[in-house]
């Protein structure tokens, strides 16, 4: 009884199966590609038949979870049972009639095309079934199995399902099926090609997840639709996000073509043109040069050193303000005289240019934290090169001008840490 994900079924490569031609063919080449690949049930299989073994077998189509595996309460002997999956350790067509984890689905799918005893053009027949069953379905897993079969039905040979389009579909599928508020776009977005978008991102939006969610495949959309954005800032606008929860799901490949539309210059913009804009100025590299025109004409101007109590600064990057200030030169500390350039003195993004300004104090400190984060830049969502414990020694040899980060020496490398949690020794 095997309970693990995915242990009864096969992954077929499309890459290395021509899975064209006639149904005959293609049925002949699945049952060679299956065979040349047997998965863990097939090689158990194997070895009970080689030492006479005679008992039953059964093992997962699908992704599953330990307590799959249980006893029925009728006959007292082991079972696979998922009531939210029926067929988890059924039949590949009952699984294809009934299933619910997308990748199992479609790979049962294609193991019912190479059957003999079932074949390209029944299985096509159940396909067509189960998206009339799945017409209404808003759940995630079952929207993307619909999603698929109408995608691959009706375009191979004989109006059956094309084979080779249901593979390359089962390579891509499980990021549409894993795709949540806390993924990031841009894996969703290089799992679609542009002919499935029109389909595959109303078929997410309808599952009902909330505003986070809908933010991220509305922004994954705009890879093929920039039209989109418009939803996607509304959603964003919506979501209650901060800075930490956004950088997760951002991607700035899809939406820095787009800066232009999405933040417009003013000096009353929106929650979710603050949260945008913040997100992307604390990230690793140079602050784009729209984004910092952007932020400066919302803080009020070059002359001022804090964004206005109305734009929530605050609530959208808690304890960030400071950073960002800096980040788009009008620091709270030090603010340079008019006219005056304050040169950088350090290169923290090994560009080879001093693009940053610390201000030199060397002196000796201590760990107020109980674990505290040494980041590779003074930024949040810098990489973390390492942990401090609490009371353990540092040499601070300055802080950032703000005062928020302080650049430590790190075993040799330069680290920061937050400033916050150090007592100077």
């Amino acid at each position: 009884m095997f309970a693990g994900c995915l242990i009864n079924s096969h992954d077929i490569d499309p890459s290395k199966s021509k899975l064209t031609g006639s149904a005959a063919a293609i049925e002949r080449r699945l049952r060679a590609n299956i065979k040349a690949h047997p998965n863990l049930a097939d090689y158990v299989k194997s070895r009970m038949v080689a030492t006479g073994t005679s008992v039953e077998m059964h093992a997962a189509n699908a992704s599953t979870v330990f307590s799959t595996f249980n006893l029925d309460p009728a006959t007292g002997k082991a079972q696979l049972s998922d009531t939210s999956d029926p067929d988890i350790g059924g039949t590949k067509l009952g699984y294809v009639r009934t299933g619910t984890e997308p990748e199992g689905v479609l790979r049962a799918a294609l193991e019912c095309c190479a059957d003999e005893k079932i074949g390209i053009a029944s299985t096509t027949a159940e396909m067509e079934k189960r998206v009339k069953v799945l017409a209404g379905a808003t759940s995630q897993g079952e929207g993307c199995v619909r999603v698929a079969f109408e995608l691959a039905l009706h375009k191979g040979a004989g109006h059956n399902v094309d084979v080779a389009m249901l593979a390359d579909l089962l390579h891509r599928i499980k990021h549409w099926g894993e795709a949540y508020a806390d993924t990031p776009a841009q894996r969703l977005a290089d799992a679609v090609k542009k002919p499935e978008a029109a389909k595959i991102f109303p078929a997410l939006l309808a599952v009902g997840y909330g505003d986070n969610a809908d933010a991220n495949y509305y922004q994954s959309w705009m890879k093929f639709d920039p039209g989109q954005g418009a939803n996607f800032m509304a959603k964003l606008g919506a979501s209650g996000m901060t800075v930490e929860q956004f950088k997760i799901q951002l991607s700035r490949k899809i939406l820095d073509p787009h800066l232009a539309t999405l933040l417009p210059i003013s000096a009353a913009p929106t929650q979710a043109q603050m949260l945008l804009a913040l997100t992307i100025a604390d990230g690793d590299g140079s602050v784009p040069s729209h984004v910092r025109e952007f932020l400066i004409k919302a803080a009020g101007g070059t002359a001022s050193r804090a964004f206005p109590a109305a734009l929530n600064v605050g609530t959208l990057f808690p304890n960030g303000e400071g950073l960002i200030l800096e980040r788009i030169g009008l620091s709270d500390k030090a603010p340079p005289a008019p006219g005056v350039t304050i040169d950088g003195n350090a290169d923290l993004n090994h560009d080879g240019k001093n693009e940053s300004h610390i201000d030199v104090n060397p002196h000796k400190a201590k760990v107020t934290a109980h674990v505290l984060n040494v980041r590779e830049r003074a930024t949040t969502s810098s990489h973390v090169i390492g942990t401090l414990k609490k009371d353990a020694a540092v040499r601070v040899a300055g802080s950032t001008r703000n005062g928020h980060w302080s650049m430590i020496d790190f075993d040799g490398k330069v680290g920061f840490v937050s400033t916050h949690y150090l007592k100077q020794a």
